[in-house]
């Protein structure tokens, strides 16, 4: 059969070439060397007509250019299409890619819907195409879901909690389809417990409700004359119920109410004011948060900020073994009047180059609480925050200053070494008043402090490690100056 297709194909070619194998035999697979020769010199012969016919395939035929079809940047999507999913409703996530059927969007708008939708981590695998059915368009997007439960854990350690063992579990659409319930709890000396429980109202997911409860336990310096003379024990238990509406993806604005009991023990002095004295506030507030960083771990770039204004009421308090001997009245000491609490906390990345960042850090605290020298304060010093109190501070040790007022700034210089390995200066300056009775409209900033510091941070296996050295350049007066370390390892609470 093959002899008789290549008779009927001999007589349709232009050129045929055909060499000399009459002394070889189908069986002459030894001499196949041989045979290639000779039917290379007969192609040789014929190479004229050869390189005439690719010369003529190489020349475009004249005529005009074909026209170019104008680029499509945008769709109009008829209908969005949802598979794969199980415990996930179509709405949510179609709400969490922020995409409405019958509007348009660019390539850009559809990338960055289907990047949130991936960002959420509730998926193992994201894939979407396009139907067309006559004039309407589908977006099909296919979802493999993750487990329902997650369970992660870490270890981390740092000077003030000291070493620690991390634990989250977070589980979606327990209870109320579009909820996610989330524990988080550090198991150290200074103890951290968090639950919350978040529920999406409308469809896009843009408002949610919000129920939390923290467990807190933190150790709070007193120094005299820069030397530490007393120490209290500090337990927060926190129910917070908010409602927040997020703007885009990166800004989200609230109000709240809570319920705060602080508990308060002393651990550390020769002559304790009390020994055991306990809060309860009712509170509400309003918050602003902002996140624009390009990651959490060691960003380069964009800004986190927070806000919260917070009117604070005290439900009633109590106390035991209040000394008499140290001359200062029970009720002046402790009750309070309703005062408001203001917070701002930023910190922002502005790249200089591929691999450095310019670093800025605002903040400011006030406690507008003229009466009471004890009840709240913001707590400044090491590195990084701490405490829910907590305003970081090159310079200082932690939780080194108790502040009513502070107002200041960081600037620093960040530079990778390599994608993981980066190091850093830092600069940072504050104005502050510390607890105390005080006339007129604010506290008067009476003190001003000052300190800098080199860091080494790395990108490890275990989590981000980073080292800091830190010298303070002003203090409050009678602070001793010093040289101080601050190590932290692993992922944070």
């Amino acid at each position: 059969m093959s002899v008789q297709d290549a008779e009927q194909q001999m007589p349709m070619v232009d050129y045929y070439i055909e060499p000399n194998l009459a002394d070889f035999g189908a069986q002459d697979f030894s001499k196949a060397d041989s045979i290639i020769s000779r039917g290379e010199r007969a192609a040789r012969l014929m190479m004229p007509l050869l390189q005439q016919l690719a010369d003529s395939l190489a020349k475009p035929p004249a005529g005009p250019a074909p026209r170019a079809l104008p680029p499509v940047d945008s769709f109009c999507i008829d209908h969005i299409q949802i598979t794969g999913n199980q415990r996930f409703t179509a709405e949510e996530i179609i709400g969490k890619c922020n995409l409405k059927a019958g509007e348009t969007y660019s390539i850009d708008d559809m990338q960055q819907g289907i990047n949130r939708l991936v960002g959420t981590n509730y998926f193992e695998k994201v894939n979407y195409h396009f139907q067309e059915h006559g004039n309407q368009l589908t977006l099909v997007i296919d979802c493999l879901e993750r487990a329902p439960t997650l369970l992660k854990t870490a270890i981390n350690y740092d000077n003030y909690l000291g070493a620690g063992f991390l634990f989250n579990a977070s589980a979606r659409n327990l209870l109320l389809p579009g909820s996610r319930l989330m524990l988080t709890s550090t198991i150290a000396e200074q103890y951290r417990l968090h639950l919350n429980y978040l529920k999406y109202i409308d469809q896009q997911q843009r408002w949610a409700g919000i129920a939390n409860f923290s467990l807190t336990r933190d150790e709070i310096p007193v120094f005299q004359d820069g030397r530490q003379n007393e120490a209290f024990t500090l337990i927060e238990a926190l129910t917070d119920l908010r409602l927040q509406r997020r703007l885009g993806t990166d800004v989200a604005l609230g109000l709240g109410l809570q319920r705060e009991h602080l508990y308060f023990r002393s651990t550390i002095s020769p002559q304790p004011v009390f020994e055991h004295l306990d809060y309860v506030n009712h509170n509400a507030y309003a918050f602003l948060e902002v996140n624009t960083l390009n990651r959490n771990i060691f960003p380069t770039s964009g800004t986190r900020l927070t806000f919260e204004a917070k009117g604070i009421n005290n439900h009633r308090y109590g106390f035991e073994g209040f000394n008499s001997d140290t001359g200062l009245n029970a009720d002046s000491l402790i009750a309070f009047n309703a005062y408001l609490k203001i917070g701002l906390h930023s910190q922002s990345y502005i790249p200089l180059s591929e691999r450095a960042s310019l670093t800025l850090r605002p903040f400011a605290g006030l406690v507008t609480n003229p009466s009471n020298t004890f009840g709240d304060f913001f707590l400044i010093g090491a590195p990084t925050s701490l405490t829910r109190r907590s305003i970081p501070f090159y310079g200082l040790k932690p939780n080194q200053v108790v502040a009513q007022f502070t107002l200041g700034s960081g600037i620093g210089y960040q530079h990778f070494v390599t994608s993981k390995l980066l190091y850093a200066f830092n600069f940072n300056a504050a104005l502050v008043a510390q607890p105390g009775p005080y006339s007129g409209l604010l506290p008067q900033l009476d003190e001003f402090m000052a300190g800098v510091g080199v860091s080494g941070g790395y990108n490890s296996m275990v989590g981000p490690v980073k080292l800091s050295l830190m010298y303070p350049l002003s203090t409050p007066s009678g602070f001793q100056r010093e040289f101080l370390l601050f190590l932290s390892i692993g992922h944070r609470f």
